[in-house]
């Protein structure tokens, strides 16, 4: 498998062998001498080499057996340029991936905070507000659904939880697409989707890298969020137990930022990885 992934990079082929690396590196580094971080950087080389070369057309012939399986994956290019790299960027709450995204706009980088879009959904007038007032009565409050209000409905009641997720995330979902429609016409190498339940909606197959922040350190992460005005013990890992585990997300990561240090030290690391997505030839894959 990984001598077709190695070749998957040379014939610069697209989704099955994009996701061949993307979705196994450790399964794949079990029987390679290449380590995992090796083929995360493959990984993103395809990627890059899909965007570099999109107006080509690859019609070689594949005639060796241990290619077959790559010769669907081999498909006319789409003009050059179409969109930007799309990175997606998460973190457990606590992890500092607010200041991380913030640090990416300083950085002149297009953000869509799912959050942000959320609050303006159940702002006077979101699109959410009447279809969420009516599935869950009390929750809005002075025309607007009051977080703290609603949190009473879905705090450890998965039904509800998952009826207030069939409202709200075809609507993000919507929202989306018109950043990234916008996005595609600018002239931006990058762009940032900052989803905090990336993994656990599956959202991480809809961008082309995935960048958690960490704290690697359960009590810094614990000491932060219970500082929060209204957060208790309960309400905190009530949000913990419906999100990947901080480690999990770490090792399907293709980049860790580490907030347990200095500011600064987060910044270059941050900088660092933008700097390698947006050049022509990517680099080493894991910031920590």
């Amino acid at each position: 498998m990984t001598y077709i992934a190695e070749k998957a990079y040379s014939f610069k082929v697209t989704n099955i062998a994009y996701n061949l690396v993307r979705q196994t590196p450790q399964r794949l580094c079990l029987c390679t001498s290449l380590s995992v971080s090796s083929l995360r950087a493959l990984r993103v080389n395809i990627i890059r080499e899909k965007q570099l070369y999109q107006q080509e057309t690859f019609t070689k012939k594949i005639k060796s057996d241990k290619f077959r399986i790559l010769q669907s994956a081999i498909v006319p290019m789409e003009s050059k340029n179409e969109r930007p790299f799309v990175l997606g960027l998460t973190g457990s709450i606590g992890m500092g991936k607010s200041a991380v995204s913030a640090m990416m706009r300083e950085l002149q980088i297009p953000v869509l905070d799912a959050d942000q879009v959320v609050h303006s959904l159940y702002s006077p007038g979101g699109a959410a507000v009447t279809l969420v007032a009516e599935a869950f009565p009390g929750s809005l409050q002075g025309g607007a659904i009051s977080r703290t209000h609603l949190s009473k409905y879905v705090i450890n009641n998965q039904e509800n939880m998952s009826k207030l997720e069939g409202i709200v995330h075809p609507l993000v979902q919507l929202e989306r697409e018109k950043f990234l429609q916008k996005a595609a016409s600018s002239a931006h190498k990058l762009v940032v989707l900052d989803i905090p339940l990336l993994f656990e909606t599956g959202a991480e197959h809809t961008v082309d890298a995935v960048m958690v922040v960490s704290t690697n350190d359960a009590q810094i992460q614990k000491q932060r969020v219970l500082s929060r005005p209204g957060m208790i013990e309960e309400k905190f890992n009530a949000i913990l137990s419906r999100q990947v585990s901080d480690e999990e997300k770490r090792n399907r990561a293709d980049f860790v930022v580490n907030t347990a240090c200095s500011l600064e030290d987060t910044k270059a690391a941050v900088t660092s990885i933008v700097e390698t997505l947006t050049s022509q030839k990517s680099q080493s894959l894991k910031c920590s």
